[in-house]
């Protein structure tokens, strides 16, 4: 396959199981060199095992090595990789390992459990034979024998849970830890049981099969590990290696929910190895730009696999829109906005100098993609509901990542409180850069995703992701409610407790109408309002709950005596 032809099917195909399959044999390969390496380091005799095991069975081995976690495990114990490996292949070898909390992660098989010895509060390495799925093991003189059935577990085997499901792409993946270094319990993924998971993610496998099932058979060809993580990481800011091969998968029981985070971590992979083979951008430009679906600013290198990802996701929903009439707002809005979102982040980068030819090739092919999504028609209120949903990460993501100069900020506080006309300076002079996000909320639009459900349950995470009606601010249920007059007046009151509060002013200016001169100033500066308000709440009466109002009309009339300079 030509470089043209990688880009243009990468960019434009929904899904492409043959291409999946090439960058899952270019990874293979290159993983299988770095392994090897690191093992021949350690033991010339375990790397000729290695090799013995790729030359008996490579397709056993490909399996193995599309496990991004297997490098770094042949960094911290070569001697497990070399058993695993072994054990794929069916061939004899005798390997030294290195318990940790005595315990030894054979990848992409599960944990062997030594028992303690002599008077020893940590094992010593030991050596283990592999000869084909038995395990021996000596520790103090004893040896002991081992199954490593992958089914079935014994005294001091258990294996990692292994999923096999799907009817137009069969999906074969196992459960990991998210760590060799500290293997754990594979069948206690910190807080959900494994049946659940299982079942989670059956059901929505079984939905992106019906949806989108070319993405499902690009996803079956190079898919081959699941690192479970908490369902709070929902409500974290969550990165992905990048790593093909594997993802991480927060708990949802919502099979939309699933379908879409398999989609866009895979594409991240996908991209990530498509890269290895393409470059797509210089490394070294250290240019950031806004990702509405990110808190922090992203550098090229994030930015680009992130546009891939969501415009994976943004054709899942346009398929959704069709299969879901039940509910065919909600899947109108998730459509509508993540075409909106992938295309902003797009537009932002075409073009950017740190792309390479290849690289500028590809955005512009997603640009193209994206543009034929956003000319499909959507229900009037669902575009306006996307378009509420954009503004709001836009003034957060404002509110998060920049404050204001202090010595300007202290000069207009000084100047509003003795009732003087603003002088602004412009913005870009005297916005600063926070070193890291500040944490906000995503209630409000889980909120509102519930409303535009009829009340359901938002379809985007776990029912626990949306407190209880009487945990939910006064403000955001107004808000999501559509009552945006009192919603007004329960922001300004919350900003009056906590001036800080960032989801506060963003749920203010969204609230005010759209031709009020505050909510212009809120959209356009919300980190000048907000560290204005600061330095001057404190002088304010108890009572005075409109301050935050009054303040952003005056930086309105500020911004327009700028604009007529």
């Amino acid at each position: 396959m030509d470089i043209d032809d990688l880009v243009a099917r990468l960019a434009t195909a929904p899904g492409d199981a043959a291409l999946a399959e090439l960058l899952a044999e270019d990874q293979a390969r290159r993983r299988l060199d770095r392994v090897t390496a690191l093992v021949r380091r350690h033991s010339a005799a375990q790397a000729e095992a290695l090799g013995r095991a790729w030359a008996a069975a490579p397709d056993a081995l490909r399996r193995l090595l599309l496990d991004p976690g297997v490098v770094d495990a042949a960094r911290r114990d070569p001697g497990a990789v070399v058993a695993a490996a072994a054990i794929h292949a069916g061939v004899r070898a005798v390997v030294t390992v290195c318990p940790h909390d005595h315990a030894v992660l054979l990848p992409g098989l599960g944990i062997v459990r030594i028992p303690l010895s002599g008077n020893h509060s940590r094992p010593e390495p030991v050596a283990l034979e592999v000869t084909g799925r038995r395990l021996t093991i000596t520790v103090g003189g004893e040896t002991i024998g081992i199954a490593a059935d992958p089914g079935t577990a014994g005294p001091h085997w258990e294996p990692l849970p292994r999923i096999t499901t799907g009817r137009i792409a069969t999906l074969d993946v196992i459960l990991a830890p998210g760590s060799c270094e500290s293997p754990g319990a594979p069948g206690d993924f910190i807080d959900i049981p494994v049946a659940d998971r299982r079942r989670a993610l059956v059901e929505g496998w079984r939905l992106l099969e019906r949806e989108l099932p070319e993405q499902a058979r690009a996803i079956a060809a190079g898919l081959r590990v699941v690192v479970p993580v908490p369902a709070a990481a929902r409500r974290a800011e969550r990165g992905t290696d990048g790593t093909f091969g594997a993802i991480r998968l927060p708990y949802t029981p919502i099979a939309e929910a699933v379908a879409a985070t398999l989609i866009a971590e895979f594409r991240h992979g996908e991209f990530a190895a498509a890269a290895d083979l393409v470059p797509m951008y210089r490394t070294g430009y250290g240019d950031v730009a806004y990702a509405p679906w990110r808190a922090d600013p992203r550098p090229l290198h994030a930015l680009l696999p992130g546009v891939y990802a969501q415009l994976g996701v943004a054709r899942f929903w346009e398929r959704r829109r069709a299969g879901n009439r039940e509910n065919a707002l909600h899947a109108d809005v998730r459509f509508a906005r993540r075409r909106a979102d992938a295309r902003r982040a797009c537009l932002g980068i075409l073009g950017a100098p740190g792309l390479t030819p290849a690289g500028g090739t590809f955005v512009a092919l997603l640009a193209a993609e994206l543009d034929r999504l956003c000319e499909a028609e959507v229900h009037p209120e669902a575009s306006a509901a996307a378009a509420r949903f954009a503004l709001d990460d836009a003034i957060s993501w404002r509110l998060r990542n920049f404050s204001i100069d202090a010595a300007a900020a202290g000069r207009l506080a000084t100047a509003w409180l003795e009732r003087r006309p603003p002088v602004l300076p412009e913005l870009d002079t005297i916005r600063i850069r926070l070193p890291q996000p500040v944490l906000g909320s995503r209630i409000r639009t889980r909120l509102t995703y519930r409303e535009l459900s009829g009340g359901t349950r938002d379809n985007s995470g776990p029912p626990a992701d949306t407190p209880p009606p009487e945990a939910v601010p006064r403000a955001d249920l107004l808000y999501a409610r559509g009552d945006y007059r009192p919603a007004v007046d329960a922001y300004c009151a919350r900003l009056r407790r906590d001036p800080d509060d960032i989801d506060a002013w963003a749920g203010l200016a969204l609230s005010l109408p759209a031709d009020a001169p505050a909510r212009a100033a809120l959209v356009g500066a919300a980190d000048l309002v907000a560290e204005i308000y600061r330095r001057v709440a404190a002088s304010l009466p108890p009572e005075d709950r409109s301050a935050p109002l009054r303040l952003a009309r005056w930086i309105a009339a500020g911004r327009r005596a700028v604009r007529r300079r």
